[in-house]
């Protein structure tokens, strides 16, 4: 699943980039490949993760890149950094991150778990059908012989 955050002046979209940073990337672990997508009308350098140089939005090429962050405070930093810019430019959207989550995968333990309590209600249903069935053909029965 692809998870894409836009990070602009607070001012402008009314909630704080940290906190829609801190939303998008809970439970993610790192290091991560995330793209970095430039949508300022400047190029912009940032120190916070290393190779992240980007070219203004109109240039055809060189607007987005993908590095590896390793940490979620290196992270935030650059957060900090592009929410200034933003800010004092009254940018928004300044720039876009997005990474690949990897669906959750359940493990051979719950799966087994769960192929455990299928058999078991399936014996459940099977067993109830009998009675019934049982059921069934003695009230037949009676009423054949009265």
């Amino acid at each position: 699943m692809r998870i894409s955050v836009e990070i602009g002046a607070p001012s402008l979209a009314k909630r704080g980039a940290n906190e829609v940073v801190s939303e998008a990337f809970k439970d993610v672990e790192f290091p991560l490949d995330v793209e970095f997508k430039n949508f300022m009308p400047r190029n912009v350098s940032f120190p916070e993760i290393e190779g992240l140089y980007l070219k203004h939005v109109a240039a055809l090429e060189g607007t987005k890149i993908t590095l590896r962050v390793n940490n979620f405070d290196q992270l935030q930093r650059l957060t900090s950094s592009v929410e200034a810019i933003a800010e004092l430019n009254k940018y928004n959207p300044a720039m876009g991150f997005s990474f690949n989550k990897a669906d959750p995968v359940e493990s051979d333990e719950t799966n087994a778990e769960a192929e455990a309590e299928a058999k078991t209600e399936a014996k459940a249903e099977a067993k109830e059908e009998a009675e019934v069935k049982a059921a069934t053909k003695r009230t037949t029965r009676r009423k054949t012989t009265a």
